[in-house]
């Protein structure tokens, strides 16, 4: 819980910095009513006194307007969702995006993905976190089909609109216009991830960075990911960078924060977590550096070992890469969004001082006790003597593909799934 509060802190810190005011306001009001824009109506004091009556809502009329295609980028924080991915009766934070969309009519209440050209750049599971998710979709715009189109700084400023309709620990951070042929998910020329973990003063960084350096390049990661015979067509991926680097600033006691900031062109499923859970082992001394190039030569080690995924809730999707892409922000925008990371910030510093105190005694008290049963740590199976899982043949016959057709296949098909 105390690591977890840490955490949180420092990834509520970096996004705060990293929302500096900028020159921008907003454009219009949402959901404007048909008649929103007569002129010269009468005043209140010149209309003639009558009964009140019932408001009738008055149904938005989206082929009036024009739209704009745009990129959104998307913080998050996934720990009270099941994924980003929008589900059915399952909260997630597409659904919400989407909810918040159609409440502030940006986009019609019966709009397709087809229709809206709608795609995302990463896909996060249950818990995951993300600082710099990106999605691409049709948007209304401020101007009317009658009317020119306007250019960017006459148009709506989509982040002040759309918050204002999200829950808090979801929120828009810019907007950027976007050619047509523009794809969140296949124009993307890099993700990035980090990957949060604490030192105790006996996890050896520099073996972790050793193995870490063997996983850059192009590689088959097929040992490193949750396999999805039905979706996946190959398990060539190529890591840019990788490296494991102190947090600034972050240390408590004995206990420092580390982050494994890890770069790839795309990722397999669990790709990151199933590193992290190697690299740890690794760090604590577990297994020899040298198990990740094992790992890595599926011809010498065809077959997985069984192993637990590390934790999801430390697992931030950084960043998303693309060329030429810059996203706008507003002061106005800048500011609210500052604004509200600013008060869960200051909910878990104090969560975060009641546990320091909470250790602190528990750690004083230590000394008095005796005579207690310790309890042995358990016994660590070295990965490659453990129960493998079945070979990667067996579970794609079950799908009618082989080995031969998979590797012949396009590369892209899953770029997006990770968390």
């Amino acid at each position: 819980m105390l690591l977890a509060t840490r955490w949180f802190r420092l990834r509520l810190r970096e996004l705060a910095e990293q929302l500096q005011p900028a020159s921008g306001s907003l454009k219009a009001a949402v959901c404007p009513t048909a008649d929103s824009d007569r002129n010269g109506a009468a005043s209140p004091e010149e209309q003639p006194p009558r009964k009140k009556q019932r408001k009738v809502a008055r149904e938005f009329d989206f082929p009036a307007y024009r739209h704009r295609y745009v990129g959104l980028e998307i913080f998050y924080l996934g720990w009270n969702y099941h994924g980003f991915a929008e589900q059915a009766g399952t909260p997630t934070v597409e659904g919400e995006l989407f909810a918040a969309l159609r409440k502030t009519c940006l986009i019609a209440p019966d709009a397709t993905w087809k229709s809206l050209q709608y795609s995302r750049c990463g896909r996060t599971d249950k818990g995951v976190s993300a600082l710099g998710q990106v999605v691409a979709l049709n948007l209304r715009s401020v101007a009317k089909l009658n009317q020119p189109a306007v250019n960017v700084e006459q148009e709506l400023d989509y982040p002040t609109v759309i918050n204002r309709a999200l829950p808090a620990d979801i929120r828009v951070l810019g907007w950027t216009p976007l050619p047509p042929d523009f794809s969140a998910r296949f124009s993307a020329t890099h993700r990035e991830y980090k990957y949060f973990v604490v030192q105790h003063g006996q996890l050896d960084i520099a073996a972790m960075q050793r193995a870490a350096d063997y996983m850059k390049g192009e590689h088959d990661f097929r040992h490193f990911c949750k396999i999805d015979a039905a979706h996946v067509t190959t398990f060539r991926r190529k890591i840019l960078d990788f490296r494991i680097k102190a947090v600034k600033g972050e240390q408590c006691e004995d206990a420092r924060l580390y982050a494994l900031h890890i770069q790839g062109t795309a990722f397999l499923w669990h790709q990151v977590r199933c590193i992290a859970a190697v690299l740890l082992m690794i760090g604590q001394g577990l297994e020899e550096p040298e198990l990740v190039q094992q790992l890595l030569d599926v011809e010498r080690t065809p077959l997985k070992p069984q192993y637990n995924l590390a934790a999801e809730e430390p697992l931030l999707f950084y960043a998303c890469g693309f060329k030429d892409l810059h996203f706008r922000r507003s002061a106005q925008s800048n500011a609210a969004t500052a604004e509200v990371v600013s008060g869960m910030l200051q909910k878990h510093l104090v969560a975060l001082g009641l546990l320091t105190n909470v250790a602190a005694r528990l750690k004083a008290q230590a000394a008095d006790v005796h005579g207690m049963v310790q309890a042995k740590p358990s016994k660590h199976v070295k990965l490659l003597k453990r129960a493998m899982e079945p070979p990667l043949e067996v579970r794609l016959q079950k799908y009618g593909k082989t080995l031969a057709n998979m590797q012949g296949s396009h590369a892209s098909l899953t770029e997006m799934d990770e968390s």
